[in-house]
């Protein structure tokens, strides 16, 4: 019995040892030759590969085409030593090939499996195009039709994008709600390229059509839907300040502007109580708007709000209830002494200024910079000079603020942020503007850290000497004097 395990062994391991010879024969086949080619061939590495005959006689090339093309007839494979650094022998083309595979050999005593070789491929006639890869673009309403789209494959050129609505070319016009557009994009070939009769499209067209120039006409179809609402959301009333973390705000294209966030109703207390967040969109101080911004959701534009007194030099957009998601703001401010771009010195039309030399800016006369200590029970007052009657509201950090967060009184216009308010915000230096409808004042206020809290846990602390905490200290030095004793005299007894 022993003798037989001893031959199963025997033989087994001889049959692992003849399949990793010959799939170490199979790998040093691939492993000494490489492709070379331009990129026009389309030569499928993934595919293509050399092996070596049973016999050992041979090594045989196979040639595939990638995925769409095909080439009139069959490329000349030609092979380089590139350690001796000399060219050797063609390879042979094999019979029964077709324009997608090829298969070609070259006799095993011309290859030394020691070095590495190079096949070079090099194409002869047109290269056939078989499929055409193509990315349309729909039509998104309330933009301009698309005048071109992204073509996949090597070797097809667009020539143009014609869109048809009702009979009528539309070409260059705004994409309208609930109608159908045909779109007619013809394609042609760069040189040593062609287009094969029955060649496949990706994805489906409606029809296609090749023309007398060997061009190829393909015709898509849309149907646009709804218009989208003007304003983001729906009509869920139940709308909080904290819904702003579901929105993100786009700014890079806003030069010498700000955005400011706010929340309240959407008109008086008699008209509406429904909430909204609204979006302001200000310019930076002494820059003015010469056009209204563009402010964007997926792609819509959106609607601003009429002129009120807090929109005299911005304007105001509502994001309706609870929506989310990304809003673009692109816009320019211009100076409006130079009537410059602060970037590009643009000229433009500035308002006529006031000849009106009495007139000056407002100023905040009482509780400039500020420190707010923690009280719970006292606020932080502000006196600005503007008149009461043409008050608008307050804005912190450049946000608006709600009417819950302060009050607001005349004499000539007092503002008291309440201790709930800034309670929520982080300790340091923080803006905060009172806005009247033709102006506005500024400074700067600190939120400290709460002192009378702090205070109130230091109290509740018992003194040295009460309860626990007062003789732990003491309790530690005995113990430790009491093991540093023990150690001493057990060392001293040891000796």
């Amino acid at each position: 019995m022993k003798k037989i395990l001893q031959r199963i062994g025997l033989l087994a391991r001889a049959g692992m040892l003849l399949w990793g010879w010959q799939g170490m024969n199979a790998k040093a086949a691939d492993d000494i030759f490489t492709f070379k080619y331009s990129s026009t061939c389309h030569i499928d590495e993934t595919k293509s590969h050399v092996d070596k005959d049973e016999e050992g006689q041979k090594y045989y090339l196979y040639l595939y085409q990638e995925d769409g093309y095909a080439f009139t007839q069959a490329p000349s494979v030609s092979l380089y030593d590139e350690t001796d650094k000399v060219p050797l022998l063609s390879f042979t083309e094999e019979q029964d090939n077709d324009n997608t595979c090829y298969t070609y050999f070259i006799w095993a005593n011309n290859i030394d499996p020691t070095h590495k070789y190079s096949i070079n491929i090099r194409k002869y006639g047109m290269t056939i195009i078989t499929k055409i890869r193509i990315t349309p673009t729909a039509p998104v309403i309330g933009q301009t039709l698309p005048s071109k789209w992204d073509i996949n494959t090597t070797g097809v050129l667009e020539n143009s994008l014609e869109w048809m609505s009702d009979g009528q070319d539309v070409t260059g016009f705004v994409a309208e709600p609930n109608k159908t557009y045909s779109a007619n994009i013809t394609l042609s070939t760069e040189t040593d390229y062609e287009f094969r009769d029955n060649v496949t499209i990706d994805p489906k067209c409606v029809t296609h059509d090749m023309n007398n120039d060997r061009s190829f006409t393909f015709v898509y179809e849309f149907k646009t839907g709804d218009a989208q609402p003007s304003n983001p959301g729906n009509t869920n009333t139940e709308i909080t300040w904290e819904k702003w973390n579901d929105w993100t705000i786009n700014r890079d294209k806003l030069e010498n502007g700000h955005i400011a966030k706010g929340y309240g109703l959407s008109g008086s207390a008699a008209e509406s109580h429904d909430a909204h967040l609204f979006l302001y969109v200000e310019p930076k101080d002494g820059y003015y708007f010469t056009e209204e911004p563009k402010v964007s959701w997926n792609d819509t534009l959106l609607v601003p709000l009429p002129k009120d007194s807090s929109t005299l030099y911005g304007y105001k957009y509502q994001l309706d209830d609870n929506g989310s998601g990304t809003i673009v703001v692109e816009g320019k401010a211009v100076k409006k002494e130079t009537n410059e771009s602060e970037n590009n010195g643009s000229e433009t039309s500035a308002p006529a200024a006031s000849n009106d030399s009495s007139e000056e800016p407002y100023k905040i006369i009482n509780g400039a910079r500020s420190t707010w200590n923690g009280s719970t029970t006292e606020g932080l007052t502000i006196r600005g000079d503007g008149d009461f009657a043409k008050f608008a509201g307050v804005r912190v950090d450049g946000n608006w603020i709600p009417s819950a967060h302060y009050e607001a009184k005349s004499g000539s216009t007092i503002v008291t942020l309440k201790p709930s308010y800034l309670a929520s915000l982080s300790e340091g230096e923080h803006t905060v503007d009172i806005m009247w409808i033709d102006d506005s004042a500024s400074t700067t206020f600190t939120v400290a850290a709460n002192t009378a809290t702090a205070q109130a846990e230091l109290d509740s602390v018992p003194k040295t000497g009460e309860g626990v905490m007062g003789w732990m200290p003491e309790a530690l030095l005995l113990v430790a004097a009491g093991l540093t004793i023990m150690g001493a005299l057990r060392l001293k007894k040891a000796k």
